[in-house]
């Protein structure tokens, strides 16, 4: 089961920036709304995550390559 799956639907991401508003996620959450989707068994939320801890700042990805 993926970290989405265990989410109550009105506490899921996309659901509370319609319904809250931006400031109320977290930029892993706000990157997972642009990813849109993850993986089989790896879900968007984890690859967001992931994303962060390894870019640091969503400039510093904004800037990696696709080679990278």
């Amino acid at each position: 089961m993926t970290i989405l799956a265990r989410i109550p639907k009105a506490e899921l991401p996309r659901e509370r920036l319609l319904r809250q508003g931006s400031d109320a996620l977290s930029l892993t959450e706000l990157l997972a709304i642009c990813l849109g989707s993850g993986e089989r068994g790896f879900s968007v939320i984890l690859l967001a995550e992931e994303l962060l801890a390894r870019f640091g700042t969503l400039s510093n990805l904004f800037d990696v390559s696709v080679q990278a």
